[in-house]
């Protein structure tokens, strides 16, 4: 069968689409955490007059508006621009620092404050497992032959609710404590900073180019994705 000029157009156009895909994928990878690795590098409160929280809530939803923007402006069929845990970290991060920025500055702030926060930690963790028991039952549905199938099928279902039950049960213990050391950067390890014993307030130079690379990459990233197709 002849192929028309038009459809090898189109094939060889594919696979430039999915190397920007791919590209852009990452993009948005990088952008998710970033605001992650830079907290605990942001200069304090006293020295940029801006709370290290609203560094954290700014990234985080304008990057789930990037995300959802590209999503649907780019959608292919067969492509997925973004992925789970990304719209799950932007939503778990954007929470927990309107948590903590509620917190009223006449008391320290408590697990109890981070309630939401903990619950979305919770609830995605239920569904990526929930996800992953779908995808486990619909390949052994593939496999020939019933025994086999009822064995995967078993497998799975104890995998799940043993991995499923030992993780919801640890982060029903431990979700909120985690997320206030992180969000009051209290962790034993991040000496530099006053909370955790250091003599003076954080802001070197170079932590206030890392809180305005934090501000700007959403615009950036947004602008070369929107550029690039």
């Amino acid at each position: 069968m002849a192929v028309l000029p038009s459809d090898k157009n189109t094939l060889a156009a594919l696979p430039e689409e999915l190397t920007q895909y791919a590209v852009d994928n990452q993009l948005l990878a990088v952008l998710v955490v970033l605001p992650l690795f830079a907290y605990p590098l942001l200069p304090s409160a006293r020295r940029s007059g801006i709370r290290c929280e609203m560094f954290l809530i700014w990234s985080s939803l304008l990057s789930a508006v990037i995300l959802k923007t590209a999503t649907w402006s780019k959608a292919a069929p067969g492509l997925v621009l973004g992925e789970f845990w990304q719209g799950a970290m932007l939503t778990i991060s954007a929470t927990a620092g309107i948590e903590g920025l509620r917190v009223p500055r006449s008391r320290r702030a408590e697990p109890e404050d981070f309630h939401y926060a903990a619950k979305f930690m919770q609830g995605f963790a239920l569904l990526r497992a929930v996800d992953w028991l779908l995808d486990a039952v619909g390949s052994a549905a593939a496999e020939a032959g019933w025994p086999l199938y009822i064995f995967r099928l078993l497998t799975s279902v104890v995998g799940f609710m043993i991995v499923g039950g030992v993780s919801a049960l640890f982060l029903e213990i431990h979700a909120k404590d985690m997320i206030l050391r992180f969000m009051t950067r209290q962790v034993a390890w991040w000496l530099w900073l006053p909370e955790n014993g250091a003599e003076e307030d954080f802001g070197p130079p170079w932590s206030i180019a890392a809180a305005v690379a934090v501000g700007l990459a959403p615009v950036a990233v947004s602008v070369i994705i929107a550029n690039a197709w």
